[in-house]
């Protein structure tokens, strides 16, 4: 059965809700798939440069340095409208993403790199991605350890999982570059 919500959850994590459009902001190296109605020539897949663009034909380097999803989706849509078409339709989703991930680490039975996908991933989803708990991990607490701003070290979280599991409270949201240890339990 834990397979099956495995597969579940890497299914289901990368459906953006609206609400994560709004707040995700692009950065390099993300997949863009843009989509303009009834112009198929135009809608395609677009790699976010090093210096935070891409190049759409017709309206030439476009920046979407730390714009949401939707923000992108109306730049375009006005570029596209001045000189070109009349009311453009232009949906914009988030194909790939290379530049958000987080870590899992410990007792979990995949530990590694992770994908941190446009809709908000919280602990337990996390432990979930990473093949769920080893028969030697300690259930009670985990620590996220997330990057201070100025690279100084870590701010520490504690999660209690038996809290989370009971309760529903107290799961925490994984942030950019994130390190989630599940700690060994000992008898």
């Amino acid at each position: 059965m834990k397979l099956e919500w495995k597969w579940l959850a890497v299914i289901l994590l990368p459906l953006a809700s609206p609400l994560a459009a709004q707040e995700y902001k692009v950065t390099a190296g993300d997949a863009l798939m843009i989509r303009v109605l009834n112009q198929e020539n135009l809608s395609n897949s677009y790699t976010v440069s090093p210096d935070r663009r891409i190049s759409f034909p017709l309206i030439g380097n476009v920046p979407v340095a730390d714009l949401t999803i939707v923000q992108v989706q109306e730049e375009i849509a006005k570029r596209l409208a001045d000189g070109y078409f009349k009311n453009p339709v232009v949906t914009v989703s988030l194909e790939k993403t290379h530049s958000r991930r987080f870590f899992v680490y410990g007792e979990v039975k995949t530990p590694g790199e992770f994908p941190l996908a446009a809709a908000p991933i919280k602990v337990m989803q996390a432990i979930s991605l990473a093949g769920g708990l080893t028969k030697s991990a300690k259930d009670t607490r985990v620590r996220i350890l997330h990057p201070k701003e100025d690279d100084s070290g870590y701010t520490v979280v504690e999660i209690d999982i038996r809290n989370v599991i009971a309760t529903g409270d107290g799961d925490a949201t994984l942030q950019n570059n994130d390190i989630l240890v599940v700690r060994q339990g000992w008898f």
